[in-house]
């Protein structure tokens, strides 16, 4: 299937006006009668109605949402600018402006995040009522301000046993709540898997813009 993903970076960055030229520069090269799945990834509290008015306007269909956490102390220590009140607004946002396919995105095994906290922040998303929800195991990347805490013994990362029983706690409440494990880390209500996600797995070919 034919599908456009926005991603890679964030693209909520864009203004309202850039994204329209955006769009319309992507419409004019690319056939949208066939398209399947338009997808853009957005940080909590960068949509705007008029960004939304906008990506709905231009054929949008799909959302993802970088939460990462629910807990604002725990975002604060990984260095993200939003709260757990701009997820919430955010996808009730888009929600309003007719997005059918809004996924989350949660990072398991977050330094201090324990049983009785994470299985809060999971609650706290289906309770949303997203569509798709992403669980990505924590990775430390060189440079970032998370791995300088690492290495100073200021933040301790979970064991293995810790951060198996993590992603397997997300895997029972979720499909508990009636969302399907159809890849790794991905989870989806019945007929709302990422399809851009699916081609890549799959070994489609893909054009990469950047």
């Amino acid at each position: 299937p034919l599908t456009i993903y926005f991603g890679g970076g964030t693209s909520s960055i864009l203004n309202a006006a850039q994204l329209a030229r955006l769009c319309d520069l992507v419409a004019s090269r690319v056939s949208l009668a066939a398209l399947r799945e338009w997808s853009i990834e957005a940080n909590p509290g960068a949509l705007s109605a008029d960004k939304l008015k906008v990506i709905r306007a231009a054929g949008i269909n799909r959302l993802s949402i970088g939460a990462q956490s629910f807990d604002d102390e725990t975002l604060a220590r990984i260095g993200r600018r939003h709260k757990v009140s701009d997820i919430e607004q955010t996808i009730r946002a888009a929600q309003s402006a007719g997005m059918p396919n809004i996924g989350l995105d949660l990072i398991a095994c977050l330094p201090g995040v324990y049983d009785k906290m994470w299985q809060t922040a999971l609650q706290k998303a289906i309770a949303l009522q997203p569509t798709h929800v992403s669980v990505y195991a924590l990775s430390i990347e060189k440079g970032t301000q998370l791995s300088r805490l690492v290495r100073s013994g200021d933040i301790v990362v979970p064991d293995d046993d810790v951060q198996l029983g993590t992603v397997d706690m997300a895997k029972q409440l979720l499909e508990a709540a009636g969302y399907g494990h159809y890849e790794i880390s991905n989870y989806a209500l019945p007929g709302l898997e990422c399809l851009h996600n699916l081609s890549c797995w799959h070994g489609d070919d893909y054009l990469g813009l950047g």
